[in-house]
């Protein structure tokens, strides 16, 4: 009787090894799923951009879930005309930007920027490449990028 309670145990003990392995696992691929970083479209700007006569500013906030130190630039503009996306179909210039900060996001933070084109009736998006000095991580090539929301003027 001795014999089959110490296998009983092992049983118990390898089945509950197993189940822990399993959730480790499970919690590791939740953590890599959701560690790219995030741009998010917050509404018009309320700060003193607001009074530019010539331009709709707009609020944006890039996020970062990774856990080390990334920098953003915005690199591109689109405009929708008869329902596509046409990327830099108007002169670079038109697409301004300001941020209040040198661009880098620490792990577990977000920062925040504006970009604007000149006043019009054409929905534009914005393309957003951000990059980490370390490239031991899985973005290829080091960069991700990022395409906002459609924005109507």
């Amino acid at each position: 009787m001795k014999k089959s309670g110490q296998r009983a145990v092992i049983i118990i003990v390898a089945v509950m090894g197993l189940l822990y392995v399993a959730g480790l696992l499970t919690c590791v691929r939740a953590q890599s799923r959701s560690a790219n970083p995030t741009l998010q479209f917050l509404g018009v700007a309320t700060n003193y951009l607001k009074y530019d006569k010539d331009r709709s500013w707009k609020t944006f906030s890039v996020s970062n879930a990774w856990p080390k130190t990334i920098s953003y630039s915005v690199t591109e503009v689109d405009f929708r005309t008869n329902e596509r996306w046409t990327s830099n179909s108007w002169p670079a210039a038109s697409l301004m930007t300001r941020r209040e900060s040198p661009g880098m996001v620490s792990p577990g933070s977000s920062d925040v920027f504006y970009a604007a084109i000149p006043n019009g009736v054409t929905p534009w998006r914005i393309h957003v490449l951000c990059s980490v000095t370390n490239r031991h991580f899985s973005w290829e090539n080091g960069t991700y990028e990022l395409i906002s929301a459609e924005i109507t003027p």
